[in-house]
């Protein structure tokens, strides 16, 4: 015996099922403040091997840091530290007792709380540039969070 379901309830289905397979991801950060939201050039898409500190220097400013390596006195690492985004974040610090009533036995107790914070979430870029004989020889890029609680 054949059976037909009625095309409404086909439509109700449907439409069930595609609401299910949009759902968002929300285990992403929240979206960054309206300061980072300008999106930062990306200094290491000029970057070349060869190229000379003056080079360098003309495009990328003058280094936080510069370190000469020990093995050579003609290789240097320079250091630069961008900001690339940052973002609020509201975290658990620590919990407090209430007072609660069971609703089933009317017993009166103690339940932990959370009590919760502001943070700040910074994204730091840190790229260290290897230097031998005043040229780019190489260089690698880190990317980093630092929180602060307000």
């Amino acid at each position: 015996m054949k059976r037909n379901l009625p095309p409404a309830f086909l439509g109700l289905i449907a439409s069930i099922l595609a609401g299910c397979a949009t759902t968002p991801d929300h285990t992403a950060p929240p979206a960054a403040s309206a300061a980072a939201a300008v999106p930062v050039p990306d200094k290491l898409d000029n970057l070349q091997k060869g190229m000379t500190t003056a080079e360098l220097v003309a495009q990328w400013g003058q280094p936080a840091e510069k370190k000469t390596l020990k093995s050579s006195n003609e290789a240097e690492v320079w250091t630069y530290r961008q900001v690339t985004g940052s973002y609020q974040d509201q975290v658990a610090t620590g919990t407090r007792m209430v007072p609660r009533v069971d609703p089933i036995t009317g017993v009166q107790s103690d339940s932990p709380e959370p009590i919760y914070s502001q943070q700040t979430v910074e994204v730091v870029r840190t790229s260290d540039l290897l230097i031998y004989q005043g040229k780019l020889v190489e260089w690698k890029v880190r990317d980093e969070k630092r929180t602060k609680l307000h």
